[in-house]
This record gives structure tokens, C-alpha cells and sequence, in this order.
């Protein structure tokens, strides 16, 4: 009997302390959990800390980056505006000569019968230097080549000056005045630099956009402007005198020779 107590109080024990193994074991296994839930929440917290603070920070910066862009435009159109011209948007808010020109023509093509039977004159200016107009005239005439062995033409002053107002989109259409149209004779043009001629066109947009811009050209550009319109009254002498009473400022200036 003895040895069989003792066998059972042994496997007792033994019961026992596997019990006791297993409930310690349940409870670390608790615990652990317990540290692993702990632990994975505070780092969503951190993790939701870090995301907020990166996203406040580049509001931040893309404010100051925003009201830096801001102010550098404003500071831009302040010198702009110190130097004489109109101020925001000058550029975006003018259309060139080759708009500028397309305008006139259609003005004077809605008024006569036969679309292109007018010349136009280079643009010229209101005012000189400009004035803050905005605007440019042209004007429409007829030179007719007279059949000769000479390179000779049959002149006549013009019909129609058309007034543009050089605005994008334009704030008024253009206003076209008809003119009394009178013989003014024959001319044989005068010989000119062809270079400077030719120049014509990238001569009115310097023009034009001085113009639009309320202000005179800068001196390069202003050479440009004078060789070309020079070529152009040189090879229109007659035609140049008649159009030279809307500004005569502007005709001094092409030529101040006396």
C-alpha cells in the first residue's frame, strides 16, 4: 500500500505542476497579446501622428509657395506699372498686328462691295509716344499700277480710316470713318533698302505692341520701327503726306531730319 501512495502522491504532484505550468503558460500568453494589441495601437497612433504633421507641413509650405507666387506677380505688375505700362495681364490682354490688321479688313470688307478692293496703310499710332489708347488706325486707299514701260502708279488719297482698338477680347468693334477720296496724281516709288521693306510686318507688331503696351519702344526696337516705316513712306510719298495729319508726333519722330 505504501509504494502506491506514494506512486499517486507523485503523479498528484506532477498534476500539479503541470497545472500550474499550463496556467502560467495561459497567463503569458495573455499578457503577450495584451502587449502585442498595446503595442500595434500605439504605433496606429504614431503612425496617424506622423501622417497629420506630414500633411499640415505641406499645406504650410504650398501656402507660403501660393502666396509667394502671388506676391511675386503683384511686385511684377507693380515694376510694370512704375515703368508706364497698363499694369496685370498687358501681355495676355493685346492681340497682335496681324489680329490687329484682320480686324480692319474685315471692317472695311463689311462696308464695300467688292472685298479687297482697298490697300491698308501700316498701322500708326493715336498718340506719340503712346498714350495709354490702345488703339491704332489704318487706312484704306487705292493705288492703281498705270500701264507704262515705268514703274508708275495712279494715286489716290483715302477712302476709309478704320480705328482698332487692340484689346483681347476686343472691348469695342472697329470704327471705320469714310473718307472724301480725291486724285492725288501719279508717283514712281523711290527706291528703298528692300531689306527694310520687307521688315514691314515684324515692324508693325513692335509698334503695336508698343502701343498696346502704353509706352515707347525700347531703342533696338525702335530703330526696327523707323527703317521700316521709313521704306514704306519713301514708297508711298503721296499717300504718306496725306495720312501723316493723325499724328504728325509719330512722322517727326520716323524722320526728325528738318
Amino acid at each position: 500500500m505504501a509504494p502506491r501512495r506514494a506512486i499517486a502522491g507523485v503523479l498528484t504532484r506532477a498534476g500539479l505542476s503541470h497545472s500550474v505550468l499550463a496556467g502560467t503558460a495561459l497567463a503569458g500568453a495573455v499578457l503577450l497579446s495584451t502587449a502585442l494589441v498595446g503595442a500595434t495601437f500605439v504605433g496606429a497612433t504614431l503612425a496617424h501622428a506622423v501622417l497629420m504633421h506630414t500633411a499640415f507641413t505641406r499645406s504650410a509650405v504650398g501656402g507660403r509657395a501660393v502666396a509667394a507666387a502671388k506676391g511675386g506677380a503683384t511686385m511684377a505688375d507693380d515694376k510694370r506699372t512704375a515703368r508706364g505700362g497698363p499694369g496685370p495681364a498687358e501681355a495676355a490682354s493685346a492681340i497682335d498686328a496681324t489680329s490687329a490688321r484682320q480686324r480692319a479688313r474685315e471692317a472695311i470688307d463689311a462696308v464695300v462691295a467688292g472685298p479687297g478692293a482697298y490697300d491698308l496703310t501700316p498701322p500708326l499710332p493715336l498718340a506719340w509716344p503712346p498714350a495709354g489708347d490702345h488703339a491704332v488706325a489704318y487706312f484704306a486707299f487705292t493705288r492703281r499700277s498705270l500701264p507704262s514701260g515705268a514703274v508708275r502708279y495712279a494715286v489716290a488719297s483715302p477712302a476709309f480710316r478704320v480705328d482698332v482698338v487692340l484689346t483681347a477680347p476686343p472691348v469695342a468693334a472697329p470704327r471705320v470713318t469714310r473718307l472724301q477720296a480725291r486724285d492725288l496724281g501719279t508717283e514712281t516709288p523711290t527706291r528703298v533698302p528692300s531689306a527694310a521693306l520687307g521688315a514691314l510686318p515684324q515692324a508693325e507688331d513692335l509698334l503695336v505692341g508698343a502701343v498696346a503696351r502704353g509706352r515707347a519702344p525700347e531703342s533696338a526696337d525702335a530703330e526696327r520701327i523707323r527703317a521700316s516705316y521709313l521704306a514704306w513712306v519713301r514708297e508711298h510719298r503721296a499717300l504718306a503726306t496725306e495720312v501723316r495729319t493723325v499724328n504728325p508726333a509719330f512722322f517727326d519722330w520716323l524722320d526728325p531730319r528738318p
